[in-house]
């Protein structure tokens, strides 16, 4: 059982915590960005990390922050 205090630094309160789980073949993110640092772990299979710099927000050309998909690109990437 892992609590939030098990995946924050000592020096820095908890902002958030995510944890994502999915499985299959062909399965994908949507492009987008993270408030908070991540830790990934594979257990099985693989996955591609495409990374931008943060100058590069503005060209992703992000939803606004009201919208349902904030935080991610409007640009569809796998095409």
């Amino acid at each position: 059982h892992l609590s939030v205090q098990d995946l924050t630094v000592p020096w820095r309160p908890p902002l958030e915590v995510n944890v994502w789980m999915g499985s299959g073949p062909g399965l994908s993110t949507p492009c987008h960005f993270d408030m908070v640092h991540n830790l990934y772990a594979q257990i099985a299979g693989h996955k591609r990390f495409l990374l931008f710099p943060s100058s590069a927000a503005f060209s992703l050309h992000l939803f606004t922050r009201l919208h349902p998909s904030a935080a991610q690109t409007q640009i569809d990437l796998l095409n």
